[in-house]
């Protein structure tokens, strides 16, 4: 890695940036503005699709409060022993921790009462929201490169980048964020392909599920453990699953 690009990440990489006069926590701020743009993209998406915008907006918008507190609730059941040491963190949401995951399980739970009564199919929603994911996403993940969440293993391999771990520790590692963020791209660019290719209501969904769920397998494995027991094994079995769900979702579609 040469000295410009170790600069470079070192003046990104900062836990609290400045905006107007105040600092404000990086990943909260990108935390944002994924959920703001992809909004903005997965309604887009939607009604080009056919749904109705407003209503797709309206359920993204509750369903996004939702996620947010399952990602947090996974984040605890898999970290339990730290808050039993710490339970003030509990309530110190700004320290960080959440788990995609759980926002992904709580939100497709809740969606069938949500979408009942904002009128908005199933499929119809989720092929919008596997937008508004994917788009989160590859926005989010830089706030985690830039605070020094999901940090990856220390390597002296080709990847190597010098980045900080959530505790400030500067190391060559594997750019997992930056891995992610690019997978999600991609997985974007495949799963909307997916609609031309195969118009039919969940057919982005279950290429976003498939896609998604196989690359965070080996995604996982690039990470620095966080401590947690329970946290890759967990978060190994959610990918897989996906992989599966979208499978079955995929062969149903091409049955009905």
């Amino acid at each position: 890695m040469n000295k410009r690009s170790e600069q470079f990440f070192r003046r990104l990489c900062q836990p609290d940036i400045a905006v107007g006069g105040l600092r404000l926590p990086s990943y909260t701020v990108l935390l944002y503005i994924g959920c703001v743009a992809g909004v903005f993209a997965g309604v887009l998406a939607g009604a080009a699709w056919g749904g109705s915008a407003d209503r797709i907006a309206a359920s993204a918008l509750v369903l996004i409060a939702v996620a947010l507190a399952g990602s947090r609730l996974l984040y605890i059941v898999t970290h339990v022993a730290q808050f039993r040491r710490e339970p003030a963190r509990l309530w110190r949401r700004l320290d960080g921790g959440g788990a995609l995951y759980g926002g992904l399980i709580l939100a497709v739970a809740a969606s069938p009462a949500v979408l009942a009564i904002t009128g908005v199919g199933f499929l119809e929603f989720w092929d919008a929201a596997s937008v508004i994911m994917l788009v989160g996403i590859a926005i989010t993940k830089v706030g985690c490169l830039m605070r020094g969440c999901c940090a990856g293993r220390p390597t002296e391999s080709g990847v190597a980048i010098l980045l900080p771990d959530h505790r400030g520790v500067w190391l060559s590692r594997v750019p997992s964020q930056l891995l992610e963020s690019g997978s999600a791209i991609a997985i974007l660019v495949i799963s909307v392909a997916m609609h031309s290719i195969w118009p039919v209501r969940g057919a982005v969904f279950a290429a976003a599920l498939i896609c998604y769920g196989a690359a965070r397998i080996p995604l996982e494995l690039t990470r620095l453990p966080d401590g947690s027991r329970w946290s890759r094994t967990v978060n190994l079995a959610i990918s897989l699953s996906l992989v599966v769900c979208g499978a079955v979702l995929a062969i149903s579609l091409g049955h009905g």
